[in-house]
């Protein structure tokens, strides 16, 4: 039975692999990242085809500089062999998510957690809501799950022996993690105790901390330097938003039950996972090692929440969403744990440890965050704009046109190849004087509408008046306009 907990392990991601297999869909990120991806290998240059942020009906490209370069880079790769955008995104999820699994299980082990921890950890990845929200999208939070726990592999390493090599891959895993997300150069936050242990000295903090960050600030100079911005979306430091401030305290009550158990839960959990530091306070000799990985994990956790929620509060875009919140989420089911280990080594009485281990278990049963559906069967269903680009991609207006003009829908850009140019307003489809303005730009553009939805109604009754005709297609998901 050695190898149990690794076929369990397997079998978990596997899970989890058809589950996001199942469940794909794609959002408006997505769509810019595999998109940017196929442009990188395809034009060797990072940029676009759909017209966000910037919302110009020029019929040009646009730079990608709202992200960091990371999840296309890494994607390219696997466009080098597979040219099918769904094929890839599906790819790379499955990757991202064999990895999250993999190193999850390496940190457990570090951490020296028992077979039963290890088990509720697992059944916390394969069904924790939050967690099966990312394993179903084409998003860079896995990625970052994985280079994150990655940090904290070498952090954790370097509490037991300061080794130059354990700074070196540490300071990787952070420049990785801040190449998926910005906000990855926080995880030097995980690496305080090791410097303080160790007794680093100052000046090679900085330097750490310098190479580390290296990367992000590269990128955001590049971006300043080139275009002028850095992000023309988040408009950083322009608002106060108050009415987010307690956002991820309800949405976490949410996923406990969103009920009077609910409230009872978070006290718990804050109980348990604040009850190393007061073992420790009253018996400082107890368990110093353990206090330390505590610490890490804690300090890591605290700076990493704090980052999100202070960027939310001054920013246009909400870092408190359930896939944001999912590297938070993971690493308080590691401080959860842990603190249960601990406790459960301090106190020896049998009766006292069954109900420390139990409190996992009946918090997986119990809240509503956990979705206890198991899939066996891979059912994947593709895209429906993929089709009708496949049909559209040989036509001779296609071919003529310099771009083309869509309502609210993302996808068109990951397989239509020409720049999209996306009219979010559905009124604005009834507007004569609009739609002619916006259709004198470029050379002769196309329309493609979602069939039978807001803003072909609107579209319909004036096509005529702007010179247009509905083109033969056998796809009847959409209706395609071409000029007369």
């Amino acid at each position: 039975m050695k190898y149990t907990i690794y076929i369990l392990y397997t079998i978990g991601c596997a899970l989890s692999i058809i589950y996001g297999i199942n469940h794909f869909t794609l959002s408006p990120d997505s769509t810019n990242y595999i998109t940017a991806a196929e442009n990188l290998v395809n034009h060797h240059s990072l940029f676009v085809n759909g017209n966000w942020p910037s919302g110009s009906y020029e019929p040009v490209t646009e730079p990608y500089t709202e992200y960091m370069p990371g999840l296309p880079v890494f994607t390219s790769v696997i466009l080098l062999f597979a040219k099918n955008p769904d094929l890839v995104m599906l790819t790379m999820n499955s990757l991202s998510v064999a990895l999250m699994f993999f190193i999850s299980l390496l940190v457990l082990i570090e951490l020296k957690l028992n077979d039963y921890l290890k088990i509720i950890f697992l059944l916390f990845l394969i069904f924790f809501e939050p967690f099966r929200h990312i394993y179903s999208h084409y998003w860079t939070e896995t990625h970052f799950i994985f280079f994150s726990l990655l940090s904290v592999y070498f952090a954790l390493k370097l509490l037991k022996q300061d080794k130059k090599s354990y700074w070196i891959w540490g300071c990787v895993a952070i420049v990785l993690s801040s190449f998926v997300k910005i906000y990855g150069v926080l995880n030097c936050a995980f690496f305080i105790i090791p410097f303080i242990l160790n007794k680093k000295s100052f000046a090679k903090l900085i330097l750490f901390v310098f190479c580390s960050s290296l990367f992000a600030m590269l990128w955001y100079l590049r971006n300043e330097i080139m275009y002028g911005y850095f992000t023309l979306s988040h408009q950083t430091f322009r608002m106060f938003r108050s009415e987010l401030m307690f956002t991820p305290f309800a949405h976490t009550l949410y996923l406990l039950g969103n009920d009077k158990l609910a409230n009872v839960w978070m006290k718990v959990i804050l109980i348990v996972s604040l009850s190393p530091l007061m073992i420790y306070f009253k018996n400082k000799s107890f368990a110093k090692v353990s206090i330390s990985i505590w610490s890490l994990l804690c300090i890591g956790t605290t700076i990493q929440f704090l980052a999100l929620y202070i960027l939310s509060l001054i920013s246009s875009f909400d870092y408190l969403r359930s896939r944001l919140l999912a590297p938070v989420y993971i690493l308080c089911f590691l401080i959860l744990l842990f603190s249960i280990k601990i406790l459960m080594d301090k106190y020896s009485h049998v009766k006292i440890k069954y109900v420390i281990a139990a409190l996992p278990l009946l918090l997986f049963f119990s809240a509503s965050g956990f979705e206890k559906q198991i899939d066996l069967k891979i059912n994947f269903t593709a895209p429906l704009e993929h089709a009708l680009w496949d049909e559209l991609s040989s036509k001779d207006f296609v071919n003529n046109s310099s771009h083309y003009i869509t309502d609210d829908d993302f996808n068109h850009q990951i397989y239509g190849k020409l720049p999209q140019r996306i009219v979010k307003d559905s009124i604005k489809f009834s507007d004569v004087n609009f739609m002619r303005e916006i259709l004198g730009k470029g050379r002769t553009p196309f329309i493609v509408l979602r069939n039978n939805e807001s803003p072909y109604f609107s579209f319909e009754h004036n096509y005529k008046l702007l010179g247009y005709k509905k083109a033969e297609t056998q796809n009847k998901d959409f209706i395609v306009y071409i000029r007369e």
